[in-house]
């Protein structure tokens, strides 16, 4: 007698549904760009780090650790250590996403002066051409 395999959970596959969602390519901003899923989630915790009501929890939190340290492991010690960990990661996260985002800009800046360039020499060729004809026909451009 074999067991019968269980039906896979709603709950699973939407795991797996999201996991592959995260896992695609996504457009981003006003030029389209492809951020990857690291971006993604960066940018994601920056928005909810990012907000008042963070900044408020945060600074509450620290008038309680600060008023009565013996409640929290480490005391003043421990306060110190968790925003000065706090402080790093959120400073790598802002600068990992910001050189990202500067190195797409800047990829995107020479490809857009490449194009300019390419302009420019097209109105001087053709700028050239119509002085060749102007000689040619004995006229004044």
């Amino acid at each position: 007698m074999t067991a019968a395999l269980p039906a896979q959970s709603p709950r699973l596959g939407s795991v797996r549904e999201r996991w592959r969602a995260w896992r695609a390519p996504a457009a981003f901003g006003n030029l389209g760009d492809v951020m990857t899923p690291g971006e993604r989630v960066t940018w994601r915790v920056m928005k909810v780090y990012r907000r008042w009501s963070v900044f408020f929890v945060l600074q509450g939190l620290t008038i309680l650790w600060w008023s009565d340290p013996h409640l929290f492991p480490g005391g003043l010690l421990g306060w110190n250590y968790v925003w000065s960990d706090l402080a790093i990661v959120v400073e790598m996260m802002v600068g990992i996403a910001f050189l990202n985002q500067a190195m797409r800009d800047g990829a995107f800046i020479r490809q857009e002066l490449r194009e300019l360039h390419e302009l420019v020499a097209d109105v001087h060729a053709e700028r050239e051409l119509v002085r060749k004809i102007a000689r040619a026909l004995e006229v004044e451009p």
